[in-house]
């Protein structure tokens, strides 16, 4: 049901186009990748641990949804085209995977348009929040019975 799953394409690579057409990669997954995906496992400590020791316990949805809003344009490239062309784009998920000494899984960031953030809301968000409260209103005991442990849950 999440969106990520459901696109048929997400961004491997990423660079700024500088005034002069050029792209520039440097520093850019520094200074902004890695530094959102230490911030999501961070965020994602601070959460108590749930105790569900009695039937009736609150269950909490968490949804995390890190993400860059840009005022620039968007662009897709599909580089294994014959010709590949740009693609203006109001938003594109981007996904990449993160072993380091302090880092390790698989993280994905979504780049959004600012004009854009009300589409991204109701294509990809709304979707994914009105399943949630209808599985919460209307079947509890799914919602009650799947789950997985918090510690399987600080791995994704």
């Amino acid at each position: 049901m999440h969106y990520d799953f459901a696109a048929e394409v997400k961004a491997n690579q990423f660079c700024q186009i500088d005034g002069r057409g050029k792209a520039n990669h440097g520093g850019l997954y520094d200074s902004i990748f890695y530094p959102m995906a230490k911030a999501l496992m961070a965020r994602k400590r601070e959460i108590p641990t749930p105790t569900y020791t009695r039937p009736g316990d609150w269950r909490y949805f968490w949804f995390f949804v890190p993400m860059v809003v840009t005022s620039g344009d968007i662009y897709y490239v599909d580089s294994t085209a014959t010709d590949p062309e740009p693609q203006e784009r109001d938003y594109v998920t981007f996904k990449r995977e993160i072993r380091s000494e302090k880092l390790k899984g698989t993280f994905t960031i979504d780049f959004i348009r600012q004009d854009r953030l009300e589409r991204f809301f109701s294509d990809c968000l709304q979707p994914l929040v009105s399943r949630m409260a209808d599985l919460t209103m209307n079947n509890a005991d799914f919602v009650l019975k799947q789950g997985i442990s918090w510690e399987q849950w600080l791995s994704r």
